[in-house]
């Protein structure tokens, strides 16, 4: 089946700083509208906030700012951004994807091929799933203890519906829920200059969700459901321990920031049921756009 449209929504994203006051590795207690000639510092604007720098620091306004709007990759991105020391967010987010397409190698093939009997010209299946809506409900803490490291995790709560339809006419729907597999590890940024960012990552997946979903689904012959275990595509989790890591390039100029990420998923073998996902290799970039300094636009290319 193929991937016809899919929808990622934020629905809340709350930062906090648990210093008292930090920009950049400077701290200041007083008013920031106050010049301080004892500590070389003086009143400056940065995207239309006051700020402290350093009057020694020559290439202070060149390093990216996470504070803009357009300061995070789009929403369907995950760890493409670090923290400054002290500072935690905590976020959730809303993502719906709907599948409703058959495909054999690269080309579509109807619901009706697929299961007439291959005498007749079709592939010959008892059944078909004719289309699949999963929904991600995905909550997530990150905390950075320096400026260079930034810790992750992220929980998500999974619902799936796939519908189905059998050579006789009969149709009928499966479903899953529950919570998915934890995403857990940490982001090292190692190059922050001339408002261009690199940053690790290095997360891995514990298989919290179950590999182990049943449904009722017809017997050959009869239109009664019968309990039994659903297609690995129907369950809430990998069933292994994963490995993902990536790298995230980031970059910003006045009105405009883009960056790109590549990731992988590599399978900690086989999971108790004998089977094990295949590994995933994901890469995407992004552009956008500042309009003001409370909103932005973009536009991203992805591709596994």
């Amino acid at each position: 089946m193929k991937t016809t449209y899919q929808t990622i929504l934020t629905t809340l994203a709350l930062t906090g700083v648990l210093a008292s006051h930090t920009w950049a590795g400077l701290t200041a207690e007083s008013d920031p509208k106050v010049l301080d000639a004892s500590n070389d510092k003086q009143v400056t604007h940065y995207d239309g906030k006051q700020m402290l720098k350093p009057q020694h620091e020559s290439n202070w306004d060149l390093l990216w700012d996470g504070a803009r709007a357009d300061g995070h990759a789009p929403i369907g991105v995950m760890a493409e951004h670090t923290h400054n020391a002290g500072e935690w967010m905590v976020s959730f987010r809303y993502m719906r994807m709907e599948m409703n397409q058959n495909y054999m190698g690269d080309s579509e093939i109807s619901d009706r091929q697929v299961i007439t009997p291959t005498a007749m010209g079709g592939e010959g299946f008892l059944v078909t799933p004719t289309s699949m809506t999963t929904e991600m409900f995905m909550g997530g803490l990150m905390y950075a203890p320096t400026n260079e490291i930034t810790l992750m995790a992220m929980v998500p709560y999974i619902v799936k519906e796939m519908d189905h339809l059998r050579r006789d006419g009969f149709t009928f729907t499966t479903k899953s829920e529950g919570v998915g597999d934890t995403k857990f590890g940490a982001m090292y940024k190692f190059f922050d200059a001339h408002r261009q960012r690199l940053h690790l990552g290095l997360f891995g997946s514990a298989p919290t969700g179950s590999i182990d979903e049943t449904d009722g689904t017809p017997r050959p012959g009869s239109r009664n459901l019968f309990e039994s275990q659903l297609p690995y595509p129907m369950q809430l989790g990998s069933g292994t321990w994963d490995f993902l890591p990536s790298l995230t390039y980031l970059g910003q100029s006045d009105h405009f920031s883009w960056g790109a990420q590549v990731m992988g998923t590599i399978r900690g073998g086989k999971n108790e049921n004998g089977y094990s996902l295949g590994d995933k290799f994901e890469g995407t970039a992004w552009f956008a756009y500042l309009i003001q300094e409370w909103i932005s636009t973009s536009v991203r290319l992805s591709g596994t």
